[in-house]
């Protein structure tokens, strides 16, 4: 019997729409829904923007009508990666480029801090010893 994790899934983004698709006003009540279910219950919610019709100028619209916040995040690994908090807090902007600079994916993430930029619990023994090591040298350097 197969189990659904073992059944591949593949996800092919749309390429822009040139008229328009009607998908503006229903993306933004999905965010403001998500942000009172983030608000309420924690509940983290995506909304990938590449998985819909969307016309280059509904796009433009949805990314102006939310803004610009306070904190912008770039990461570069294996392409580039940005991350911009809107005007309302708990809603950020996510872009990942592949490493010609192209648009790979483009997600509005509600959440308190996008899963992308907090360290991985794996990561947090390797830095805690690094750390250790580094000071336990100075300490060695200073007697």
């Amino acid at each position: 019997m197969t189990v659904l994790s073992e059944i591949p899934v593949s996800v092919e983004a749309t390429a822009p729409c040139e008229s328009p698709t009607g998908n503006t006003l229903p993306i933004l009540h999905e965010v403001r829904h998500a942000l009172a279910r983030l608000g309420k219950s924690a509940e983290k919610s995506a909304i990938d923007l590449q998985a819909m019709p969307l016309s280059s100028a509904e796009l433009n619209d949805i990314e102006t009508f939310l803004g610009h916040g306070e904190v912008s995040i770039t990461i570069d690994t294996f392409g580039h990666t940005e991350i911009r908090e809107s005007r309302f807090p708990g809603v950020w902007l996510v872009t990942h480029f592949n490493t010609e600079g192209e648009v790979e994916s483009r997600f509005i993430d509600v959440t308190l801090i996008p899963d992308i930029v907090q360290a991985h619990r794996d990561d947090l023994a390797q830095s805690e010893s690094e750390l250790s090591e580094l000071l336990e040298s100075l300490n060695h350097e200073s007697e």
